[in-house]
């Protein structure tokens, strides 16, 4: 039986990962319409629609990247086609995406999770930035509302 020698270093886990599932970094890479889409949504935190598993979904994209040596998108699905209640979170392959549209419609940003936790990801491209707050004459606007 042959070994590797001491002095030969390990590939890092996700490496293993793909290696078990008989892939390489090469098939990691989505198609670049998809990936470029995604990346913009996220930025600009609007609303995508897709087909996943033969159903139209409406999603708010919020994280994006290679999850368990899987490229995946996880967001929260707020229109179409669904075996669990809406809205709801969810998971996409991403190879597994088709008919990939950005919308004009626009969401707050990052979403409180219900347990305060995140999933753990091999490496993430794109997460959506938190809510914004109010510009400075909105608030000015607020108080002088609030106080009247």
């Amino acid at each position: 039986m042959l070994t590797a020698p001491s002095n030969v270093r390990r590939p890092h886990a996700v490496e293993d990962r793909w290696r078990k599932m008989g892939q390489d970094d090469s098939m990691q890479v989505p198609e670049p319409r998809i990936d470029g889409l995604l990346r913009t949504a996220i930025r600009q935190k609007r609303l995508i629609r897709y087909i996943y598993t033969g159903k139209l979904r409406i999603v708010e994209p919020h994280d994006y990247g290679i999850h368990n040596g899987v490229v995946k998108l996880f967001g929260y699905q707020v229109r179409g086609s669904s075996s669990k209640p809406l809205p709801n979170w969810r998971w996409a392959q991403v190879s597994s995406i088709s008919d990939l549209f950005l919308l004009d419609e626009q969401f707050p940003g990052r979403r409180p999770s219900q347990s305060g936790k995140h999933h753990q990801w091999d490496q993430i491209f794109a997460r959506v930035g938190p809510p914004e707050l109010a510009s400075a004459p909105d608030r000015d606007a607020m108080a002088v509302h609030l106080t009247h």
